[in-house]
């Protein structure tokens, strides 16, 4: 299945957008740290990994609803390499989450080489890498929070699957906007105010709210280990619940196709 999601060419559009917006900021730091760019002395530490990081979510984001709007043309490639087995509804809702973590990965994996920065390390003892890997991580698990959202309203709700998403993206975009502002207020999570793009938006946005706190401890420390945990258990919980509704619909289908005249002899029953 996942292999079929990788067969969606705007799965790959989107991950080449991506690559290229990334190589493209990578090359204006790069000559900007040489002395030879036209933009001044480049971006800061702080805004470069704003930067990265809103390009990775929203490949990411991307990839999601691609994987999963696209249910349709997945279920057509899939008859058309096993005309005889069901289509899978599980296996088609799951599948999402490992196509879009191999998609985040095309980008992440050397985009965390090119960004090494080791006389950052040595002189502040700065993990430019350990960083994106940590706010990664965070990203991803609301990522897969939103997307099963996403399979609850698609699985216990009538609505069209596009408004299912869009329902689950204001979820997740009022979840990112709540951890910036509780990072802002609140100095106990000061470590999180730049896990999502929210504090950067008042500098291009006139009239939006500054939520770009003065000091910023790039890393994220080990007091967090239980923010990850809570936020994984989420992920877990709602991915139990859509579930049986999913099965439930495969085996439906599977009877269908095993027995043809199954809904006429039910309707006769009735």
């Amino acid at each position: 299945m996942i292999v079929l999601q990788f067969g969606n060419r705007f799965i790959w559009l989107t991950i080449m957008l991506a690559a290229v917006l990334i190589g493209q900021l990578t090359i204006l730091q790069i000559r900007a740290l040489g002395g030879s760019g036209y933009y001044g002395n480049g971006l800061s530490t702080f805004d470069l990994l704003a930067s990265l990081m809103l390009i990775i979510e929203s490949a990411t984001l991307g990839v999601m609803l691609l994987s999963i709007l696209g249910e349709d043309a997945l279920v057509v490639a899939w008859k058309t390499r096993w005309p005889r087995r069901p289509f899978n509804p599980v296996a088609a809702g799951m599948s999402s989450m490992p196509t879009q973590l191999v998609a985040a990965l095309i980008l992440l994996l050397p985009t965390l080489y090119l960004h090494r920065y080791p006389e950052l390390s040595a002189a502040q003892d700065i993990s430019i890498p350990l960083t994106l890997l940590q706010r990664f991580l965070l990203l991803f698990l609301a990522i897969q929070l939103c997307t099963n959202i996403t399979l609850i309203l698609r699985w216990f709700t009538a609505l069209p699957r596009w408004l299912c998403a869009l329902l689950a993206l204001c979820g997740y975009w009022g979840l990112g906007y709540w951890m910036t502002w509780l990072s802002y207020v609140n100095d106990q999570f000061m470590r999180l105010n730049d896990v999502f793009f929210y504090n950067q938006l008042w500098k291009h946005i006139a009239g939006y709210p500054e939520l770009m706190r003065d000091r910023v401890t790039l890393d994220i420390n080990r007091d967090f280990i239980s923010f990850f945990l809570w936020m994984f258990a989420a992920v877990s919980l709602t991915t139990l619940l859509w579930l049986p509704r999913a099965a439930l619909a495969g085996d439906r289908a599977m009877k269908r196709q095993a027995t043809p005249d199954t809904d006429a002899a039910e309707a006769d029953d009735a």
